[in-house]
């Protein structure tokens, strides 16, 4: 307890006090359960960055496949083909998608003709309108090869659709030159390895001038690039004499010359890096001279990295110690099951953006596949949300259901044993959540990932539900926009078979200059930043969509969380000043807490992992704003968490069980936050509590969460514990963020400003009281003790002899006190009762010359019993008394009390 008394006057520190004096806010926990079966915050997963934030996978690779081409579409049904609403005509022309879509595949995904496919026989034009009377415009119109029957052959406007297109024969590549492919690299089909998966390969022309290409690794300052490489690649010659060489531009490592021969080679090589230090950046570079080579499925994996899976150690052991409960990963439309399903190596491209087609368009791979995430989400014990493409076939959701459940010798559940886990998913991950595309709401880009209008989803997710291989933990997920209750109702209305309905209650999207001067300093701004979300949790916003959730019956899910200040009058450095300081990350943690509290939403994901910064090109002054990452390295010794993550970390230390209630009493303290609030006209003000708990129950194990948002005092509260219950062994353990201000932030290279300490709270007993500074976020855990822990007897108060045979007894045990005490002088205590507690008690000493033995144990009120203490006295009565008084030499003793 001394290093906690000293950190009394450090900012953040926390401080365990008996009997603290002044105002104390007393927190009762309570046993009544408002949430069951709580997990823990969630975390938004993110791509394998190699330049500005942690790399997360132990590889990289390149190969050349084709790419599916799918989209998702909105518009009006006709009986010879479908008008689309979400693109104009010119569009749709000009980046080759009309004429890639001749032939292509369709699938009807609503109403009286859901899933009647067939070809597509032109792409044509048609003027209409679109959205609503006031829309207009020439649309592309899917002529359809044979005709439709619709009720009355009349059209059916708000209809879904869905287009698709193979051409996994034409390779694929992001452009022909650049940082990482040089010049004279072009895309070669129809002549790969007989051991290579797919169609395409890389032709690297080197007969004229030298072909480069360059393999990634990451700086040495994100991820350590010291120990051994392994490099694989196929080649062929295939014309002159080409030299192919590899080398890592990084000193000390030599060239390595491949002779290629005429048919096509597999090569393996090692290299071993050291040495290297610094923000330095090894790469590998292959380049061919004198001839042409054919190159195809190009790998570089980092040996050294210990960890048994794709993913890097250092990422584990951060995700490890923030314990998410629930890892996302999303994805948008275009793709398909099985591809994404396999490792990076494996995949071809897809493509649903409507602005380009080709080869060498902007068609995406997936940074690692569904089933390397899941073999991260068990590693670390939570469950996965992994977002599906959202344009599926019907028999895409029967064969996911295959790979998750199945035996390893069936169906799908034959490709999860080949990628290495013969074990059905449902039986090792404790959820595995499922979602169709990511914000098909979102009218800034993302329309294309999918349909959320009738049958669709709710089809879909029939079909998972009906499979022989579906359990009920799978989790199915529509989902909506922000705060729109309107369209939640909608689409609940139209997938009633989902589990869940999604939400991204993103908090303040823009900041003004008006914001500003209303609240011109640092207390002021604070306070408002801490009751915006507020406001929009208990005022504004959420209670509506409460009431959604009440008709629906249906349980909310948060897909996405985090501050969203992109957009407004302020400059990029106003929004720098507060968006990832320690302020900022409290809030954002304490939201995320009272959505589950308040409206039971028990899955939520943080937005996101790592990621630097965001062109928010949509500011007063445009910049690059310090959101959305939450932790900015993960290299071990070197990891810097944003506030964000450290409140998020604080927090998932206790979550777990049941959420209970807590009752507040004694001093009640609130701040009043002064400005514009969302959804709101002019300037209000609001007053809110500044201590914010959260009580968690799982069996034996107790956690309680505490939010200061007072931004310059510090707050004393209370713990009181439940009836009946104790703190076994009289201990607990504490995190808490610790910073000297409110505005501290760990960017840059400074050494961080914002941290979480732990520390051991003892004693820690009913009615402790602790000091929570300000503007923090602080968990408490303990085990409960039903039966009365520190149990004692004394006989004489603890004297080693007695004269005569009367003696007083002691007795105490407490956390829970005591209702029910047995006392007696052998250890079966037979012929003993239980009696009433009482601290003190006459009793005969029975043996008249020698030791004597007390037993006492005691009962709680819930009928709990504590261990057996027993204490040891020795009697010499009279006239031996006299006697052994002169011996020990103690003549001038009284005879009567203690030696």
């Amino acid at each position: 307890m001394q290093s906690l008394w000293k950190m009394l006057a450090v900012p953040g520190a926390v401080a365990l006090l008996c009997g603290a004096a002044g105002a104390v806010t007393v927190v009762e926990m309570q046993t009544n359960v408002l949430v069951r079966d709580t997990i823990r915050l969630g975390l938004n997963m993110t791509g394998n960055n190699y330049y500005d934030s942690p790399t997360l996978v132990r590889r990289d690779v390149k190969n050349f496949e084709g790419a599916t081409y799918r989209q998702c579409h909105e518009g009006t049904l006709f009986t010879n083909g479908f008008a689309t609403w979400r693109c104009d005509s010119n569009t749709y022309i000009r980046s080759g998608w009309s004429a890639m879509m001749d032939g292509g595949a369709y699938r009807i995904l609503s109403g009286p003709a859901q899933d009647t496919t067939g070809r597509i026989a032109a792409v044509s034009n048609i003027y209409m309108m679109t959205w609503n009377s006031s829309q207009s415009n020439v649309v592309p119109f899917f002529v359809f090869d044979k005709p439709v029957a619709l009720p009355g052959g009349l059209p059916m406007r708000n209809a879904g659709f869905m287009v698709q297109k193979f051409l996994l024969g034409e390779g694929n590549l992001n452009g022909t030159y650049g940082y990482w492919l040089q010049t004279n690299c072009f895309l070669a089909t129809g002549d790969v390895s007989p051991n290579s998966w797919g169609n395409g390969a890389l032709l690297m022309v080197g007969s004229t001038n030298t072909a480069y290409v360059r393999m990634c690794s990451a700086g040495q300052d994100i991820a350590d690039m010291n120990g051994q490489f392994e490099i694989k690649l196929r080649a062929k010659a295939a014309a002159g004499a080409p030299v192919l060489w590899m080398n890592v531009d990084y000193g000390g490592f030599p060239n390595t010359r491949f002779t290629v021969p005429g048919a096509w080679s597999d090569f393996v090589v090692t290299a071993t890096l050291a040495g290297v230090t610094g923000a330095t950046q090894p790469r590998f570079l292959f380049s061919v001279t004198n001839g042409n080579v054919l190159v195809d499925d190009l790998s570089v994996v980092h040996l050294s990295d210990p960890s048994p899976i794709a993913f890097r150690a250092d990422t584990v052991n951060v995700l490890s110690n923030m314990r998410p409960g629930v890892l996302r990963w999303l994805q948008m439309g275009g793709n398909t099951l099985s591809n994404t399903l396999l490792p990076r190596l494996f995949q071809h491209a897809y493509m649903d953006n409507p602005d380009k087609v080709g080869p060498y368009g902007s068609a995406q791979y997936e940074t690692y596949g569904m089933h390397e995430f899941l073999e991260l989400c068990e590693t670390l014990g939570c469950e996965s949300w992994y977002v599906l493409p959202g344009a599926l076939d019907p028999w895409e959701m029967s064969d996911l259901m295959e790979y998750l459940g199945a035996p390893a010798t069936t169906g799908f559940g034959r490709v999860r044993a080949a990628l290495g886990h013969p074990e059905p998913w449902t039986k090792t991950l404790p959820r595995i959540n499922v979602e169709l595309g990511n914000e098909i709401w979102n009218a800034a880009g993302y329309w294309w990932c999918g349909y959320k209008g009738p049958n669709y989803w709710s089809n879909m997710f029939a079909i998972g539900k009906a499979s022989l291989y579906y359990t009920n933990t799978v989790i199915f997920h529509s989902a909506g926009q922000n705060f729109s209750s309107s369209m939640a109702s909608q689409v609940l209305r139209d997938a009633p078979t989902a589990d869940r309905y999604s939400i991204a209650p993103y908090v303040l999207s823009s900041l003004t200059t008006n914001d500003l001067a209303l609240n011109n300093t640092d207390d002021r701004f604070y306070r408002w930043l801490f009751g915006y979300p507020l406001h929009t949790t208990y005022v504004n916003g959420m209670p509506q969509h409460y009431a959604v959730m009440t008709n629906r019956a249906c349980e909310y899910s948060v897909y996405e969380f985090n501050h969203h200040t992109t957009g407004g009058s302020a400059s990029y450095n106003d929004v720098n000043r507060f968006v990832s300081t320690i302020g900022a990350g409290i809030s954002i943690g304490n939201t995320m807490l009272a959505l589950l509290k308040q409206y039971g939403i028990r899955t939520q994901c943080m937005f996101n992992f790592t990621q630097g910064n965001f062109d928010a090109y949509s500011l007063g002054t445009p910049g690059r704003v310090w959101l959305w990452g939450t932790v900015l390295n993960t290299k071990k010794g070197s990891e810097r968490y944003r506030p964000t993550a450290l409140a998020f970390t604080v927090a998932n230390r206790v979550i777990g069980g049941d959420l209970v209630r807590t009752a507040h009493s004694g001093d009640n303290p609130a701040f009043d936050a002064n400005g514009y609030f969302r959804g709101e006209s002019g300037v209000k003000t609001y007053t809110f509590a500044t201590l914010h708990t959260y009580a968690f129950r799982d069996g034996m194990r107790r956690g309680l969460v505490i939010v200061n948002f007072d931004v310059s005092s510090n707050r004393t509260v209370e713990v009181r514990l439940p009836a009946g219950e104790g703190v076994a062994g009289g201990t607990a353990t504490t995190w808490y963020t610790v910073s000297s201000h409110v505005t501290n932030h760990n960017e840059g290279t400074n050494p961080p400003r914002v941290a979480m300490a732990q520390e051991t709270l003892a004693p820690f007993t009913n009615g402790a009281h602790t000091v929570i500074t300000p503007y923090t976020i602080q968990s408490i855990e303990w085990f409960a003790a039903t039966n009365p822990q520190n149990a004692s007897v004394l006989i004489n108060g603890g004297a080693p002899v007695a004269f005569e045979s009367n003696a007083v007894l002691s007795l105490h045990a407490e956390n829970p006190d005591p209702v029910q005490m047995q006392v007696a002088d052998n250890a079966l205590f037979t012929g003993a009762e239980w009696t009433e507690y009482a601290g003190t008690m006459p009793w005969v000493l029975r043996i008249a010359q020698g030791t004597n033995m007390v037993y006492a144990r005691f009962r709680a009120a819930g009928g709990g019993e504590s261990a057996v203490a027993g204490a040891a006295i020795y009697l010499v009565p009279e006239p031996a008394a006299l006697l052994f008084c002169a011996a020990a030499g103690l003549a001038g003793a009284r005879r009567r009390g203690a030696a």
